[in-house]
């Protein structure tokens, strides 16, 4: 499960950190994250509820991320200003 998904996830939250800068929102993604495959290793061994939690948080959170992208890229408003153009002075 781990090789599996959270290569993409953590694929996805780094486009769009570059995409929209560092916001508090992405920095919960990586939280949510680190809890879902604590929880998961957690069920893997001791605490059995944890790997079905921990499967089913990694899912949604590779769903948030995606359709984030998806809307960010396709279709989203822009997430900060574009800086002005210098002019050079003509040579």
């Amino acid at each position: 499960n781990f090789a599996e998904y959270t290569p993409f996830v953590l694929i996805l939250i780094a486009v769009l950190e570059l995409a929209k800068g560092a916001q508090p929102w992405i920095w919960g993604y990586g939280a949510v994250l680190v809890v879902a495959r604590i929880a998961h290793g957690l069920g893997m061994d001791t605490w059995k509820p944890g790997r079905s939690i921990g499967t089913l948080l990694t899912m949604l959170l590779l769903a948030a991320t995606a359709i984030e992208a998806g809307v960010t890229a396709f279709g989203g408003p822009p997430a900060r200003e574009a800086l002005p153009m210098e002019t050079l002075p003509a040579a």
